[in-house]
């Protein structure tokens, strides 16, 4: 039986989390092949560590551990760096949300892997939520006709609680941009992934200063705490996205709602295995189905039957993809790769100048312009 060595760079909340995913799948799927945790890169070497093979400080050690797969969990301004290198000995890469912290380095990225071989994927992890592919089927369908305008929010409350201060989440120069990059990434790929393209966004966000509780604009501040979003999509389609991590006891924590010209869907994080949709009777039916299109079935294949926490399932389903796919040899439609990540980071670029700009709408350039500028 194959034998899959797996290397994961960065030990933090994120490296944490995939490293117990890629030891679920020796119990929670069919055993058509083995995982085995290799290598670990970490800052500093930890005694306390039994899960990996070996540990390493040496990014270049690192790789040099016959790896299967690279894991990428570092911050957002060191993912340029080691996916380069990882590429570079033609080894697969699965990297954590957003590919870089700049729009250049992602570009980068994307060339890199378009005449390769190598798989390449990022953990935007909502493509493997059941209900936004329930979403994306039912809309194809036309069981709610044209769809017309959206709202979606997305809520946490971690920045009121804990101290910023030294987090590099909060340090642009590390992150790229406060919750419209950590959350906002999520929320323009789902969308983009259920309802199609953007075409201009505006953004008014705002930070809050723990130390002296104040709330500011954040056009004088590094990386905003809230983000308002007005979008338009290239197929007319309007819409609102709300993002948040000053949202205390707010739940569920995520809730979409899409209205359409013969009835609207209704989703929310407390039953993500199902949506609501309501015709134009107003006749209500919960829908469940993963097997109306080619990716929900292999969604409905890579999703756990393991009892997990609702937060960890969509990290088990998109890892359990990228294994899929190495084992198969095999590249799955509807995985968010390489590309999918920058057409998302150039939503982000285009609201992070709009929020500069007091709320102005920007002009979102796509993907395909920005590839043939280079």
């Amino acid at each position: 039986m194959k034998t899959y060595n797996i290397g994961v760079s960065g030990y933090g909340l994120m490296g944490k989390v995939h490293s117990q995913c890629y030891l679920l799948q020796l119990s929670n799927y069919p055993q058509d092949f083995l995982v085995n945790l290799a290598s670990l890169n970490t800052k500093e070497l930890t005694s306390d560590n039994h899960l990996f093979k070996t540990q390493t400080t040496s990014f270049d050690e690192f790789l040099g551990n016959n790896l299967d797969l690279v894991d990428i969990c570092t911050p957002n301004a060191t993912h340029y760096k080691q996916v380069q290198q990882a590429l570079r000995k033609n080894l697969n890469v699965y990297c954590e949300k957003p590919l870089c912290s700049t729009i250049e380095e992602s570009i980068s990225l994307v060339e890199q892997v378009s005449n390769s071989s190598v798989l390449n994927q990022v953990a935007l992890v909502y493509r493997f939520i059941p209900a936004f592919s329930i979403v994306r089927d039912v809309i194809a369908l036309g069981q709610i006709g044209t769809p017309l305008h959206f709202s979606f929010t997305l809520r946490h409350a971690s920045y009121l609680h804990r101290p910023k201060n030294n987090e590099w989440r909060t340090d642009k120069t590390q992150s790229g941009g406060g919750v419209i990059v950590d959350l906002g990434i999520h929320a323009f790929d789902i969308i983009r992934f259920m309802l199609g393209e953007f075409s201009t966004i505006s953004v008014n966000s705002l930070t809050y200063s723990q130390d002296n509780e104040t709330v500011n604009t954040t056009a004088n501040n590094e990386c905003d705490d809230y983000s308002s979003c007005y979008c338009t999509l290239m197929n007319h389609i309007f819409g609102t996205i709300e993002l948040s991590k000053l949202c205390q006891s707010t739940q569920p924590e995520w809730v979409l709602e899409i209205f359409g010209s013969k009835g609207s869907i209704y989703a929310d994080a407390n039953a993500s295995n199902e949506i609501r949709v309501t015709n134009s009777s107003n006749s209500t039916t919960t829908v469940r189905d993963l097997t109306l299109s080619t990716y929900s079935k292999n969604l409905k294949s890579w999703l756990s039957s393991f009892p997990v926490a609702r937060e960890v399932a969509p990290h088990i389903a998109s890892i359990r993809s990228v294994l899929s796919s190495i084992h198969l040899n095999q590249r799955f439609d509807g995985v968010p790769t390489f590309y999918e990540a920058l057409a998302s980071q150039l939503i982000i670029e285009a609201g992070l100048k709009s929020s500069k700009a007091n709320g102005n709408p920007i002009h979102i350039q796509q993907i395909e312009e920005v590839l043939d500028d280079k």
